[in-house]
């Protein structure tokens, strides 16, 4: 066993995460050509930074960044949504930024007694593209719906980067994989965001839309109040994965109350949902999502 599966090994036991590996810190140069395709096709969101350096090149983060720590955390529960206004998998639980950054804040403490280091921690807020990160870890491959697919634990991960100046002498190894023919999500998909090539059209995506302030176009119906899972219930590499692993993610709300949200200011909004991902966009954005299923649904 090489040196740095055993130092992976132990680290991902001290500190609880499923997932763990430790990539150079270059520049993702196919990722900066997928990115300008992106812009050029007006699939970009306003989740992502204009400055496409930025999103690749992770020196801009770090003065003489050497090596990334990855991170990734499946927080998949089996429990299905019920009622009518969904919230997304990912909201139901506590929020992955909190989770993920306690766990990076772990990492560095257990580096810190191998190495001295400085370091940039980023969790799904940040520029940097996590995913193309997580597929050089060596946690799986980036399917047709876009997100990183992971043999055990599927789609359902949340992942984290650790970017040091620490120089490593070997690195995890890239995962490869395709989805072949199968183009069951492009097809499940309701606003027709996925296209079929392993890219999406995010400016139409559902999830994105709902956690927005953007006006949703009037021929569109959404299915959830806040996100959407359609593209990764149907997954056939979502079937018979690990599930309920992590206390912190299982569901503490599967779906909102109507009346609820109506009758509640913003600030008792913050103030309910703080723990949630979900308590940035506020109360305005979730009751106009509401409304929409109401009117279209």
């Amino acid at each position: 066993m090489r040196k740095l599966d055993e130092l992976i090994i132990k680290l991902k036991s001290k500190i609880g995460v499923d997932l763990l590996g430790v990539v150079e810190a270059i520049p993702m140069e196919k990722v900066y050509e997928d990115l300008i395709l992106n812009k050029e096709k007006n699939f970009s969101t306003k989740f992502e930074s204009d400055d496409t350096n930025s999103r690749i090149d992770p020196s801009m983060h770090l003065e003489n960044a050497r090596s990334i720590f990855v991170i990734g955390m499946s927080y998949y529960w089996d429990e299905e949504e019920e009622g009518k206004f969904k919230i997304s998998n990912h909201a139901q639980g506590r929020d992955y930024h909190k989770v993920l950054r306690e766990k990076l804040e772990a990492l560095k403490l257990e580096l810190s007694e191998i190495y001295e280091f400085q370091s940039y921690i980023q969790v799904d807020s940040g520029d940097l593209f996590e995913k193309e990160l997580g597929r050089r870890a060596g946690f799986g491959y980036i399917g047709k719906n876009t997100l990183l697919i992971n043999n055990e634990l599927g789609s359902y991960i949340f992942l984290g980067i650790l970017v040091t100046d620490i120089e490593m002498n070997e690195y995890s190894i890239k995962s490869s994989g395709s989805c072949g023919e199968c183009n069951i999500c492009k097809n499940a998909c309701p606003s027709g965001s996925i296209i079929g090539d392993y890219t999406l059209n995010g400016s139409v995506c559902h999830s994105y839309l709902t956690q927005w302030k953007v006006e949703i176009p009037e021929s569109k119906k959404i299915n959830y109040a806040y996100g959407c899972d359609i593209c990764q219930k149907i997954c056939p590499k979502n079937r018979d994965i690990k599930k309920n692993l992590h206390l912190d993610f299982q569901p503490r709300i599967k779906n909102f109350d109507n009346i609820d949200i109506k009758n509640m200011s913003n600030k008792e909004f913050k103030r309910k949902y703080y723990e949630h991902s979900f308590s940035w966009v506020g109360k305005k954005v979730i009751a106009r999502n509401i409304k929409l299923i109401e009117e279209r649904g």
